[in-house]
C-alpha cells in the first residue's frame, strides 16, 4: 500500500512538471521595438510620401491554457514625410503623415514553447489618430487641419529570436488598413525589436 502510494506521488510530480514546462515562464512580457513604415495605398498616398519610421511599445498577457498564444495590448508612433522634391518644392518641409495607434493583437506562436527560433503570426484591431504636420515654404508656415480618428486592423508574421526567459529578439512585418474618410490608408511596418 505504502509503495503504490509513493509510486501514484512520483507520477503526479513527473505530470505536473511536464505541464508546469509548457506553460509561460512568467505571467507577462513587455515589448519594444521600431523601424520602417511604408506607404502602399491610396496612390496618392504611396507615392506622396515617402519611407518613414515608427516606434513602439506593449504588454503581453500569456495564458498557460494555451501555452503559445498571447494578446498583446500596444501603442504605437508612424511618421511618414511628405516627398516635397517629387512634387517640386525642394526648399520646403514640413508635411509628415503622423499616425499615433493604439489596440490590441492576438499572437500565436508556431512550434515548441522552448525553440531558440520561434515563428509567429499576429492579428488584431485598433484606434489610428491621424495628423499630418504643420507646412513650411518660402519663410512661411502653414498649419495643416486634418486630424481624423479611425479604426485600424492589422496581420502579420514574425521570428523570435532566444531560447532564455528573460529577454528574446524579434522582427515582424506587418499589413496595416485604416478605414479613414473617402479611401482607406493602408502601410506596411517593418518592426525589430526586445521582449522581456
Amino acid at each position: 500500500m505504502r509503495k503504490s502510494a509513493l509510486m501514484a506521488v512520483i507520477f503526479l510530480l513527473i505530470f505536473a512538471t511536464a505541464g508546469w514546462s509548457q506553460l509561460p515562464s512568467k505571467p507577462f512580457n513587455l515589448y519594444a521595438g521600431g523601424g520602417i513604415s511604408n506607404p502602399t495605398s491610396p496612390d496618392a498616398f504611396k507615392e506622396g510620401w515617402k519611407l518613414g519610421f515608427h516606434g513602439s511599445g506593449g504588454l503581453g498577457i500569456n495564458f498557460g491554457v494555451v501555452p503559445n498564444f498571447q494578446i498583446i495590448g500596444k501603442v504605437e508612433f508612424h511618421t511618414m514625410p511628405f516627398d516635397w522634391d517629387k512634387a517640386g518644392l525642394p526648399d520646403a518641409s514640413g508635411g509628415a503623415f503622423q499616425v499615433l495607434m493604439f489596440g490590441a493583437d492576438g499572437k500565436f506562436a508556431l512550434g515548441v514553447p522552448a525553440a531558440p527560433m520561434k515563428p509567429f503570426v499576429i492579428g488584431g484591431a485598433g484606434i489610428a489618430k491621424i495628423s499630418v504636420s504643420d507646412i513650411t515654404n518660402a519663410g512661411s508656415t502653414v498649419a495643416v487641419d486634418a486630424d481624423e480618428t479611425d479604426f485600424y486592423f492589422n496581420v502579420g508574421a514574425g521570428m523570435e529570436f532566444g531560447s532564455g526567459p528573460a529577454m528574446k529578439f524579434f522582427i515582424l512585418a506587418r499589413y496595416v488598413h485604416i478605414a479613414t474618410e473617402g479611401e482607406s490608408t493602408a502601410f506596411i511596418p517593418v518592426t525589430a525589436g526586445i521582449k522581456f
